[in-house]
């Protein structure tokens, strides 16, 4: 199926602010969207993944509903939130039972489905009736449902482009709609583009950028890409990303971002470490082996680079195949100076696990809470 392109205008002496990748945290996305003092003036862009992995994903469309009665917003589907799709087609055997596989699954247990089942007193289960489970759902959450339909692939503008996941090279009339939703690895596929693409769905920090855990947009102006998915409720520490452009030119952007965690004052200076060692998920740069073990961390090398570094025991995970890894970790040191502010990830036996400036690192400072 060919992607659903809508064209709009963005009016001058308006900002437009585009967030991607909420998966229903709610609670930061109201911080954030007070954080850039989000007005009516403004135009609010939804660059997909609305819904799904937080816990608050019946609750955001509610919130957005609401929002778009007051506020100019536009939207562009993410590949979690095609859900609707499962409500408003006709059941068949074989949709019913990815539906039911997709239901039991314990990973969903937060979703938006769940959420509404429990809302309505109706218990998902092994022997549920999904006929009469779909008609309570269409009966209680006519205008929840109906938000979610419609939304287009891609949303142009005279200068920008937005899509959930990316493009391919083929012309924007050609372009298919699944590609648009789930297109990993956008940005290292070589592709340029005569507009600036602005994209959600793979976590930024991903990119590895200077050896560092970055969760800010990342942004190449050579290939008239940007990427703003911090990685919320996917990474451990993940934030969220809203990137501002004054009268939707790209030329004019900034970023503002916030995190579920809280913030800090340092008390004390730290220098910046040099040459550090992060380890981020793919490509296989999340394989590592154990070398020792302290307290409640362990000294691992990253098999990709041979390079060592101390890993948080509850980083390290077994993959599908056996093999072992880590989650983001890193053992940079970020240069600060008294006063500055960032936000406490976690207090462990080997210092502050901060988020500073968008970047994962560690503070071995004292704080003020």
């Amino acid at each position: 199926m060919n992607a659903v392109i809508q064209r709009v205008s963005f009016p001058k002496g308006r900002r437009v602010v585009a967030v991607s990748d909420i998966h229903g945290c709610l609670d930061v996305f109201k911080a954030l969207l007070k954080k850039v003092s989000f007005c009516p003036d403004d135009i609010l862009v939804l660059v997909g993944d609305v819904l799904e992995k937080g816990t608050q994903s019946l609750e955001t469309i509610r919130f957005l509903l609401g929002l778009s009665q007051t506020h100019t917003v536009y939207k562009v589907v993410g590949n979690v939130d095609i859900l609707y799709e499962d409500i408003f087609e006709d059941f068949t055997r074989e949709n019913g039972e990815t539906l039911m596989s997709y239901l039991l699954r314990r990973d969903r247990a937060q979703g938006i489905l769940h959420q509404m089942s429990r809302e309505i007193d109706f218990p998902i289960n092994e022997t549920m009736d999904l006929v009469r489970w779909r008609k309570a759902l269409l009966d209680r959450f006519p205008q929840e449902l109906n938000f979610l339909r419609g939304w287009p692939h891609i949303l142009e503008s005279e200068k920008l482009i937005f899509v959930h996941a990316g493009l391919t090279a083929a012309p924007l009339e050609e372009q298919q709609a699944w590609q648009c939703r789930k297109n990993d690895d956008f940005m290292a596929q070589g592709l340029s583009f005569p507009k600036m693409v602005v994209v959600g769905h793979w976590p930024v920090s991903i990119y590895g950028r200077d050896n560092l855990v970055n969760q800010n947009p990342c942004v190449s102006r050579e290939q008239n890409i940007c990427s703003i998915d911090g990685g919320m409720a996917i990474k451990h520490y993940g934030q969220l990303n809203a990137l501002i452009m004054q009268d939707g030119d790209p030329e004019q952007m900034s970023f503002v971002y916030e995190s579920p965690f809280p913030w800090v004052t340092a008390l004390d200076a730290q220098e910046e470490s040099v040459e550090p060692v992060s380890i981020v998920w793919g490509r296989d740069r999340q394989l590592v082996e154990k070398l020792d073990h302290m307290g409640d961390f362990t000294l691992c090398r990253q098999i990709a680079t041979g390079r060592t570094l101390w890993v948080s025991d509850g980083m390290l995970y077994m993959d599908g195949k056996g093999r072992l890894c880590s989650g983001d970790e890193t053992d940079f040191h970020p240069a600060v100076r008294p006063g500055d502010r960032f936000q406490l990830l976690e207090e462990t036996s080997r210092g502050y696990r901060v988020l500073f400036q968008g970047i994962l690192g560690w503070y071995g400072g004292r704080i003020r809470r």
